[in-house]
């Protein structure tokens, strides 16, 4: 059973947390067969000041085709 970690910035609500949580849940029991059953997923807040990428900014930005995936985090990608 994974254990996942996911953080967040400070403020993000709750239903948005939830909805993270969901996707990477259900994401686990499509692609290796987890029990649907099993959960377990730490969700933390982090302040932005806390936060560094390769691409500078943590604020939310619109994706171009020229964006890399690495330079935020997805639970970023989901919190305005």
């Amino acid at each position: 059973m994974p254990f996942i970690r996911s953080a967040v910035k400070r403020g993000t609500q709750p239903a948005q947390k939830q909805a993270i949580v969901d996707g990477i849940h259900q994401a686990l029991v499509d692609s290796i067969g987890m029990p649907p059953d099993e959960l377990f997923n730490l969700v933390t807040e982090y302040e932005p000041e806390d936060f560094s990428t390769t691409g500078g900014s943590t604020e939310l930005r619109a994706p171009t085709s020229s964006s890399s995936s690495k330079s935020r985090c997805a639970a970023d990608a989901a919190t305005p």
